[in-house]
């Protein structure tokens, strides 16, 4: 993989297609490696066997980030890490 170039990511929720090569200018959030929140994601997206040993990636249209992110208004300014609030779940689908 040469310097810049973005992983291959699609959305781990059941029936959503996007991936970054589909819709390249979607955000893509990291699902949370704690096993325990991990579980609470899996449950949110309808998942049946939660995979807990890879990195898995949850699209933007499952969140309201404007409400849902503490940072989004300096995101949407300057760029950076997404900081989601405390306990939110993907939750729209």
């Amino acid at each position: 993989m040469s310097t810049g170039q973005k992983k291959n990511r699609w959305c781990f929720v059941p029936m959503c297609t996007s991936t970054d090569k589909s819709t390249p200018g979607k955000i893509f959030l990291c699902v949370p490696a704690n096993k325990k929140k991990r579980s609470q994601w899996w449950v949110a997206a309808r998942r049946k066997f939660p995979v807990l040993e890879c990195s898995l990636y949850c699209c933007q249209d499952h969140f309201n980030l404007e409400e849902d992110m503490e940072n989004y208004l300096k995101y949407s300014i300057v760029g950076g890490n997404i900081k989601l609030k405390a306990g939110v779940l993907p939750h729209k689908f």
